[in-house]
């Protein structure tokens, strides 16, 4: 956290200005990253995954990738979103179809921001 709450990124309402969300403070160290992890409120099968950048146009993260656990052990997270950029993606959102590990429940979702930056909103669907 560094601007305001992360938990703003968790609101079912639509972002009103770049601090109602989750921006990290920069970072100029080689191979910095930042993660935020969410505990979900039941383990479950996740299908889609958003992330709104709406009031990000300059301080969107270069590039992300998302994992998601069951359990918070070391080991236990599974790649659900590669490692892409989303520069492209200031001032906007991207939709992740995750519904690949269509068998696997999941408690944690773990989103990294490399080198840093924020967005305004993650969205995770179950599926049943």
């Amino acid at each position: 956290e560094h601007y305001g709450p992360a938990v703003q990124m968790l609101s079912p309402f639509p972002p009103i200005h770049m601090f109602d969300g989750l921006e990290s403070a920069r970072s100029r160290i080689p191979g910095h990253m930042e993660e935020v992890i969410v505990e979900l409120h039941r383990a479950c099968h996740v299908g889609r995954i958003e992330l709104d950048f709406l009031w990000f146009v300059n301080n969107n993260p270069l590039y992300l990738y998302i994992e998601a656990s069951e359990t918070m052990a070391e080991g236990s997270w599974v790649n659900l979103v590669p490692k892409r950029l989303t520069k492209p993606y200031a001032g906007n959102g991207i939709e992740f179809d995750v519904s690949k590990t269509s068998g696997l429940l999941f408690k944690y979702i773990r989103v990294v921001a490399i080198p840093d930056g924020g967005f305004n909103r993650l969205r995770i669907y179950s599926r049943p």
